[in-house]
């Protein structure tokens, strides 16, 4: 048995996003074998009789430092001087593939802002591949990324690959999970429910964010098509909008009042749904969606909520593109569409709503692929590690203290650089958690 401190870089509390989701879970299933710790930014409402969880701050995080065997972390907005001067092993959670994700983020932002942001992460994913000892991501498309990276950084010696030439001993895949029990129905919470959507009705359910990356407005148009002929097909998106309303946000609500649709056909929960209530929502649709645009970063990415489509036996709609579309086509267990075609959606909604054998095959697939996601199995390689953790690094306290140095100039290289003189006082204080905690 180790001692496990996971410090997570989301919140984690009743209606968490993914990334929160990711935390709890790995803490929960570790509980089982080792004492843990979880670290969350900010207040939480969740409390676990398994594990314990805690407030990040500087105070806990040099007392769990001191208590931890293992340490497991994505290593985002929390300061890493200490977590990278320890002689702790260190697992870096690169599940996603966060330079790439930004370039994409940034796309309709300033190039200042931009290349600020870039710059800044790309110099502390730089730290994280110079001090993890174990590394994990989500899938082989991101490993050969992340293999690709840190061999650029220098970590895959001749001496290593000797030893191990499948580098599994250095980064292996450890995706987002699934529940092993099976999901039960509490309440009712759309249909017959939710004014506009009757007990009749058929739901297209959006499970996750609306990030800028997803292309959401192809449903929304083949919706718009579809309702022409037809009045039962719903589509609900489940998440959070923010203050003030991101630019994809506000995309999605204006079109779907354009055409008409909102509130009628098109309804938007305006929250998280709380974790523990997710599986009222999906076990009541009929169709799980997601959709993307063409890019670099759909072919590293990899989309959380499906897991959720899977374990409700949802079927899917998703395009072609990314793991998931990929996996979908492979496994039948929906359909997959080209990015940006509305007429696909169209087409593949309507032979799902009207071929019933369509959808039992797709859910007879569902149930023989979601033991392969349970949490128990996908966290294996984790397990392993915290069983016999190991050091791989290069642990000699001078070079890493002037490692340490060189990313802190950088940060204020980077922020004189693209936010000019007047700013840099609040880009440290608001941008950078090494000055903040």
């Amino acid at each position: 048995m180790s001692s496990v401190l996971l410090i997570s870089s989301n919140p984690v509390n009743q209606r968490m996003t993914g990334p929160g989701i990711r935390y709890w879970e790995m803490a929960t299933y570790l509980a089982e074998k080792h004492a843990v710790v979880l670290l969350v930014p900010g207040e939480t409402d969740l409390i676990s009789s398994k594990f314990q969880i805690f407030k990040t701050t500087r105070k806990n995080l040099k007392r769990w430092l001191s208590w931890a065997d293992v340490i497991v972390t994505t290593g985002y907005k929390f300061p890493l001087d200490l977590v990278f001067l320890s002689q702790k092993p260190l697992v870096v959670d690169l599940y996603a593939p966060l330079p790439i994700e930004l370039l994409e983020h940034h796309r309709s932002s300033s190039l200042s802002e931009a290349r600020l942001s870039l710059a800044y992460y790309l110099a502390r994913v730089r730290l994280l591949l110079d001090r993890g000892d174990f590394f994990i991501c989500s899938h082989e498309r991101q490993r050969d990324f992340w293999v690709g990276m840190l061999t650029a950084w220098g970590r895959i010696t001749p001496e290593l690959y000797r030893e191990d030439p499948e580098l599994k001993r250095l980064i292996q895949p450890v995706p987002f999970g699934l529940p092993a029990e099976k999901p039960i129905h509490t309440q009712r919470v759309l249909k017959g429910v939710r004014k506009g959507i009757s007990a009749s009705d058929k739901v297209i359910l959006w499970g996750g964010g609306l990030w800028s990356w997803f292309d959401p407005c192809i449903v929304i148009r083949a919706v718009h098509e579809i309702h022409r002929v037809r009045s039962d097909i719903k589509l609900v998106f489940l998440g959070k909008i923010e203050d003030p309303v991101p630019q994809s946000y506000r995309e999605v609500l204006k079109l779907s009042k354009e055409l008409g649709l909102y509130d009628r056909y098109v309804f938007f929960t305006g929250q998280w749904i709380p974790y523990q209530e997710r599986q009222n929502y999906l076990l009541e649709a009929d169709i799980g969606i997601s959709t993307h645009f063409a890019s670099f970063e759909s072919r590293l990415a990899w989309r959380t909520r499906i897991l959720d489509y899977l374990w409700c036996e949802l079927p899917v709609i998703a395009t072609r593109g990314d793991f998931w579309g990929d996996w979908i086509e492979k496994e039948g267990l929906g359909i997959t569409v080209d990015p940006e075609s509305v007429d696909q959606m169209k087409a593949a909604i309507l032979e799902l709503v009207d071929h019933p054998e369509k959808v039992e095959q797709c859910r007879a697939n569902l149930r023989r692929v979601a033991d392969k996601f349970s949490w128990p199995s996908v966290l294996q390689p984790l397990e392993i590690f915290c069983l016999n953790p190991k050091q791989t690094h290069s642990s000699a306290f001078f070079p890493k203290t002037g490692k340490l140095i060189s990313f802190y100039l950088r940060v204020m290289y980077n922020i004189l650089r693209y936010n000019g003189y007047k700013k840099v006082g609040s880009a440290i204080f608001s941008r950078c958690p090494e000055f903040v905690i």
